[in-house]
């Protein structure tokens, strides 16, 4: 637009509004009134009375009293006061929305802070009981409860406020090219924002902790306008710039108009001070501040004496309460405080240059705010702090999460977006809101379009906490929001050059990170504990923009103290972990000669361990390490280059066929297809049977009141000390005692499906006894998971192991070996536990194979199985040195299992890169009967909502277990019938990948074992077809009941095929089956030993692959419950892909005198009816157990 019709749209707005201003032709002028002209003159302006500010007074007055109205004319002035009090009714107006003011109105503000205590201004007279005494202080403009405050300037539609470089500006360079045009005047002052690492402070100097180090200036500068552009996007400045503004691609300086017209200052003696004006706000009848300039405001170390403050107004959703198009710069505390209010709309601000916090809320009370497009610059530690947090100021401090942060740029502060809820609202927030729980709230809508760069710590921080008095407490964070407050979504957010990270995400709940660019940080992004999603996320290690190098480097570094550390795209927090990547870039981590770089970094605490549950599905690497398991941090804290760096690629990208990306462990290289890694002191390690869990397993964890004790004969000071912390070594049972291991302080990424011996020092690095207290768990546990860990223990020493406060008793044989039996070695005096989480909640997620819901039962994690004993000393320990045990012989019963492999193909028989399953058959599993663990690798796009796995026999064509998560890198384990296992030996079991959307085959494959020579077989399972070779009472049967006397109800005879060829019964819970019409018992001959019949589920229900359906049986005098287990059954399991054979014996329904036969269902279940055929009495012996032995195949 040029010049001329620039002007052409001013003049003619400035007409147009001329119409829509106030009748102030019968206002008082002020100029008429001679006492309030005077020096240090108190005006009162009276309820009913209204004014006109004509011409302002030329001397400093006192405090103006407004109870009436006082209305500012537009015209250039300086109102100098002490203060201005708005009382209820009370209305000031300096322009109006449809009256802006044009010219250049200046209210300044004057005070010392030798009268800070006075309180000038007087108190809210109706503050009400909750309140107490609300006091104005001095130095400031207040309005009282139902008071009015309007201030206005004109800013001008056509353009932005703030805007960002196109191009970038060369320290010394003199103009500025913007990405678009800009309406602002010549002589206006901008403020430019750093593109580099924030200020560090001189570490030497006192009170500059924690922003310290070596010494590194802060880059944002102001700048003033000296002429524009035709075009409006070209800034030329009156004096070269001090540094280099970066202005391409991702990183771009912000550029923000700091001149309005409306001007609220401080008075000259205020910068000396650091004791500024101040505006304070309660609940008005409209509280909108428009296009007004705020400087040298604000009195550090004084509570709620902000640069602008809405106080304790509770909802003023009724109201307009705004602060809008305004600029807030060189303040001494605070920009903005909203304290004790709900429905504030704070948008399209510039902020530069304060002290503490400045975007703040402040108590946790504050809901339902909007902050949209503000731009905040240079948070200055703020010492002695007005609260402890000061001292690292933020430029969003965010206390509830139940507010909008849509648009906004923070920028040069410790922290960009602090998000810091409190347990319950502090202050007199807490006395309002009792119950609220600021620490459940979820944002609301999508945190979006937020930019966050040059911050000293993290650009975006969910980890640290506040107690009741607003103390900081470290990685104690309050937010955890329920599940029904919905997801917290981080969208389109752009984080760079912050010197930790650009988003340290310690503590999100059901977060989700989409679409988002981060780059230049010592690590992009960190993810805490919970399960997290990541789309379309952007990580770049080193951008083109190289920042103020120092020394002989060629670009900054993120490190405050200058010394290089390595650098990492995404890292997950040492207890975290379940993280899914889903169509992420890494761009430009290459490891040099200083520093080691890659996409996956470890926590820098790595001996704790990362959860390897985090995985990458797609991902593309360009021109960047994959990952990186640092060294510095680790070798500092622990002399160790040993750490629990674990992430899986889902798709292959990076290891074909899937597997993990895992740090530098010795026993990873004892591992089969294991590829060491040197550039990222790590390994590759390819998929297998089972795959990587947390295993934890560190003795005395919760610091019990005495540590395990020292081993004194053994003496030796072995490699690994770790301060106070208790290091654990393991190998797998019958290596060497001096092989390969993995280490950790606490849990360490570690093969599933193992046989380990754990070897403990103390912090000394001497050996320790593993008991009296030792804490076993796979804390990232997942259906399948087991491992079993061989203890120390000498004879004689009394011990207990428990689980959830059961007591785990003691097996006889190491073959009974479960997860309620442990078994003790005499010969070696060591204690076999099988730490397992799914024999104690299989019940509890029947959801967990679900491909609809059930991801989010997946990472369910286990508690512990506690082992304690009453030893002491040298009791605690076995003599000597340590001895890994040997391998036993045999396998325990229920963790014998044949392995079995698939290789995907297309469906036109193409190979699918090395996409693959890998399953294991247990004939008697965990979980009670046959099942079989599967790990599922493929590189479909797609997750548990897109992609479901189904099990055929592909001689038949029929399905035998369908719906369960497709996804790759998806782990679990279901039960099986006896259909499935005979595919399976037959080589005619295959898997295939399909679409939720319409079941369109994606993948398919065929399971082979391992070793084809000998397999577990199941047995045989009667026809129902065939007449049985025994003698058999019938009671339902070729689709009718056999007796008259035999007799369920109406309608039960359900119109489809039966386990022959005749119907069936259709039963619920409902249903009963009388064996007499009297309802009354009979007896049943004696030679009939049992019960049974052919029985199959109408309809499949989360392919939990069974009912836990039970039968009650009533007699004249006793009621039974039968449970209907795989035992029962030579079919094993009861599902919707075919007939099951159930044999339940008489004795265990209570003996023969029966009157009625009813099926019941588990609470999970409800009433999911059941098809029941050929129901008869039989002399017919129970059903043998299954062969726990391998059949030879010739």
């Amino acid at each position: 637009m040029s010049n001329r019709l620039w002007l052409f749209v001013f003049l003619a707005f400035c007409c147009g509004i001329r119409a829509q201003c106030p009748d102030t032709s019968q206002y008082t002028r002020w100029s008429t009134v001679s006492s309030w002209n005077t020096v240090n003159a108190t005006v009162n302006i009276a309820a009913g009375q209204k004014v006109l500010l004509d011409v302002a007074p030329s001397v400093v007055l006192g405090v103006i009293q407004v109870r009436g109205t006082l209305f500012v004319s537009n015209k250039q002035m300086e109102l100098q006061t002490q203060g201005i009090v708005v009382y209820s009714g009370g209305s000031l107006i300096v322009g109006t929305a449809t009256c802006p003011i044009t010219a250049k109105v200046t209210i300044t503000l004057f005070g010392r802070r030798a009268n800070a205590g006075s309180d000038t201004l007087g108190a809210d007279p109706t503050s009400g009981a909750f309140f107490g005494n609300v006091a104005f202080g001095s130095k400031g403009i207040a309005v009282a409860q139902n008071g009015s405050l309007q201030m206005n300037g004109y800013v001008n539609p056509l353009g932005p406020l703030w805007c960002r470089l196109s191009k970038t500006a060369m320290q010394g360079d003199t103009t500025l090219t913007l990405d678009t045009p800009v309406y602002w005047n010549t002589g206006d002052s901008i403020v430019i924002s750093s593109t580099d690492f924030s200020e560090v402070l001189d570490s030497k100097l006192p009170n500059t902790s924690p922003m310290n180090g070596v010494p590194s200036p802060e880059q944002s500068e102001t700048a003033v306008i000296s002429s524009i552009s035709a075009d409006r996007k070209t800034l030329t400045l009156k004096t070269p710039l001090s540094w280099m503004h970066w202005g391409i691609n991702y990183e771009r300086a912000e550029v923000g108009l700091l001149t309005r017209n409306i001007v609220v200052k401080g008075d000259n003696t205020s910068e000396s001070e650091l004791y500024g004006g101040h505006v304070l706000l309660r609940h008005g009848q409209i509280l909108q501040i428009t296009g007004v300039e705020f400087t040298r405001m604000g009195q550090q170390g004084i509570l709620g004496r902000y640069p602008v403050h809405f106080h304790m107004g509770l909802d003023v959703y009724d109201i307009t309460a705004a602060l809008i198009n305004s600029s807030l710069h060189d303040n001494y505390q605070r920009c903005i405080s909203i304290h004790g209010t709900n429905g504030v709309l704070v948008q399209r601000n510039v902020a530069y240059k304060t002290y503490g916090h400045c975007y703040f809320l402040e108590d946790g009370s504050e809901t339902n705010n909007t902050f949209d497009g503000n731009l905040g610059v240079y948070a200055k530690l703020m010492y002695p702090p007005l609260i402890p947090s000061d001292v690292q100021p933020s430029m969003f401090w965010i206390a509830h999460p139940q507010n909008t942060f849509i648009n906004n740029a923070a920028s040069s502060a410790h922290v960009g977006y602090w998000i810091i809820p409190p347990d319950r609202p502090l202050g007199t927030s807490g006395k309002i809101w009792p119950n609220m729980m600021p620490r459940v709230g979820s944002f609301i809508g999508p945190f979006a379009d937020n930019v966050a760069h040059s911050c000293f710590k993290d650009g975006i921080q969910v980890e640290d906490g506040q107690d009741d008095q607003g103390n900081l407490v470290p990685t104690k964070v309050g937010w955890n929001s329920d599940k029904t407050s919905g997801d917290n979504a981080f969208l389109r957010y752009l984080g760079y050059k912050c010197r930790r990270s650009a988003l340290w995400a310690l503590f999100i709940p059901h977060a989700s990170y989409n679409h988002s660019v981060m780059l230049d940080a010592a690590a992009q992004l960190m993810i805490g504990t919970s399960i997290e999603t990541l789309y379309n996320v952007t990580f770049v290690g080193e951008s083109d923009n190289y920042g103020l190098a120092v020394g002989n480097r060629s670009r900054s570094i993120p490190s405050a103290d200058g010394k290089p550390s390595y650098v990492g795209g995404y890292r997950s927090y040492d207890n975290g972990g379940g993280s899914m990547l889903i169509n992420c870039t890494f761009i430009n981590f290459t490891t040099t000669a200083e520093k080691m770089m890659g996409g996956f970094v470890n926590s820098n605490t790595g001996q704790f361990g990362t959860y390897p549950d985090g995985v990458c599905y797609n991902c593309k690497f360009i021109n960047a390490n994959p990952m990186v398991a640092g060294t510095d941090v680790s070798l500092y804290s622990y002399n160790t280059v040993s750490n629990g760096l674990c992430y899986a690629d889902g798709s292959g990208v990076v290891i074909p066929g899937g597997g993990w990306m895992a740090g530098n462990q010795t026993l990873y290289s004892t591992l089969p297809g294991a590829v060491p890694r040197p550039e990222s002191n790590g390994y590759y390690l390819k998929s297998f049977h089972g795959r990587m869990i947390a295993m934890h397993m560190p003795p005395n964890v919760y610091a019990q009141p005495v540590r395990n004790p020292r081993i004194s004969t053994d003496t030796q000071i072995y490699q690994e000390a770790a301060g106070p912390f208790a290091v654990v070594r393991y190998r797998p049972l019958g290596s060497a005692s001096d092989g390969p291991y993995l280490f950790t302080v606490g849990k360490a990424p570690t093969p599933s499906l193992g046989y380990w011996s754990p070897f403990f020092t103390d912090g000394t690095g001497r050996r320790v006894a593993a008991i009296p207290y030792l804490d076993l768990s796979i804390q990232d546990a997942k259906r399948g998971d087991w491992n079993v860990i061989a203890i120390p223990v000498p004879q004689g020493v009394n011990y207990n192991v428990t689980y959830r406060d059961v007591t785990i008793s003691l097996a006889s044989r190491w073959e009974d070996l479960s997860p309620r039996s442990m078994w003790y070695n005499n010969t070696n005096q060591h204690l076999y536990i099988l730490v397992n989480e799914d024999f104690w909640t299989f019940w509890d997620y029947p959801n967990r194979n679900d491909s609809k819901v059930g991801y989010s039962y997946w990472g369910t994690g286990m508690d512990f199985y506690q082992v304690r004993s009453d030893c002491t000393l040298d009791q605690c320990s076995l003599p000597g040195t340590y001895v890994v045990p040997p391998m036993p012989s045999t396998i325990p019963y229920v963790l014998r299992y044949d392995k079995y492999r698939a290789k995907f193909k297309t469906p036109t028989g193409q190979a699918a890169a090395e996409s693959q399953v890998f399953l294991q058959l247990y004939p008697s599993s965990l979980i009670d009967g046959p099942a079989v663990g599967f790990q599922i690798w493929h590189n479909v796009p797609g997750g548990s909502v897109d992609l479901y796995a189904s099990w055929e026999d592909r001689s038949t064509g029929l399905t035998l277990a369908d719906n369960v998560i497709g996804q790759t890198a998806f782990f679990s384990m279901m039960r099986i019938n006896r259909a499935f296992w005979q595919a399976a030996v037959d080589g005619n079991l295959q898997m295939s990948i399909r679409s939720i959307a319409d079941g369109r085959q994606l993948l398919v494959g065929i399971f082979q074992l391992d070793d084809p020579t000998a397999a577990f077989v199941p047995p045989s399972s009667p026809s129902a077809c065939d007449i049985p070779a025994y003698d058999v009472m019938n009671v339902f049967t070729n689709g009718s009941f056999s007796s008259p006397n035999n007799t369920a109800g109406n309608n039960l005879v359900a119109n489809t095929r039966g386990a022959c060829t005749t119907k069936p019964l259709l039963l619920t819970s409902g249903n009963t089956v009388f064996l007499s019409n009297d309802k009354q018992a009979i007896t049943v001959p004696s030679k009939y030993t049992s019960l049974e019949f052919y029985i199959r589920a109408q309809a499949s229900y989360h392919n939990y692959n069974f009912f836990n359906i039970s039968l009650d049986v009533t007699g004249p005098s006793v009621r039974s419950l039968i449970n209907i287990a795989p035992s029962k059954s030579s079919d094993f399991i009861i599902n919707s892909n075919g007939w099951a054979f159930v044999r339940l014996s008489l004795a265990d329904m209570g003996g023969n005198n029966i009157s009625s036969i009813r099926f019941t269902f588990d609470h999970w279940y409800n009433e999911k009816p059941v098809l029941v055929d050929q129901i008869r009495f039989s002399t017919a012996a129970p059903i043998a157990p299954v062969s726990m032995e391998r059949q030879t195949f010739i």
